[in-house]
């Protein structure tokens, strides 16, 4: 009976340890959504224009990199930063969902936790009539997620999904991560 005990109490410290989520980077459910009373967004016939986002893992090495980086640079045809990331790719406009999702199953997170240490998402979003240009999330094209579990409140039913609104003004993050202790 002792033994079942502490094989009891191991295992509730384990669940504790795994729902408190600790300081270890993500993954996370990423949505990205069209405002849907943003009428900036489209076209002059009323289509969405086209739109592409890009999801980007940086370590910590890479960060100031990434937050001074000129998003008008950063768009233009063959810029070797955008070529080089490794980037998980949404497209918005005709044809494409209003709303998509990066999962937390996604094996892209393993190349951007595992092997090169990401514990920042950057989300960059293509909106060409934005051209004014800001470092870090000052440009309202540009959010930079925190990874760390410990940053977000985590539903105990399930995945965090982080929700991210796109508008012709720019992201707005729907939900805010904590503050960094």
């Amino acid at each position: 009976m002792n033994k079942m005990k502490r094989l009891l109490v191991l295992l509730g410290f384990g669940l504790v340890a795994s729902l408190a989520g600790g300081c270890a980077p993500g993954p996370f459910n990423v949505e990205v959504l069209l405002d849907k009373e943003d009428t900036g967004l489209q076209d002059k016939i009323g289509a969405v224009q086209s739109i592409e986002v890009n999801l980007v893992g940086v370590s910590d090495t890479d960060l100031r990199r990434w937050e001074e980086m000129s998003m008008n640079g950063y768009w233009e045809p063959d810029n070797k930063m955008r070529e080089s990331a490794i980037k998980f790719v949404m497209r918005f406009g005709e044809g494409h969902p209003k709303k998509q999702t990066l999962s937390v199953n996604d094996v892209i997170w393993n190349d951007w936790i595992k092997k090169r240490q990401a514990n920042h998402l950057f989300v960059l979003a293509y909106l060409p009539w934005l051209q004014e240009d800001s470092p870090g999330d000052a440009d309202p094209r540009r959010k930079i997620l925190p990874l760390e579990r410990g940053r977000w409140e985590w539903s105990a039913w399930g995945a965090l999904t982080i929700p991210i609104e796109l508008r012709a003004t720019g992201m707005t993050l729907l939900r805010q991560p904590n503050k960094k202790k």
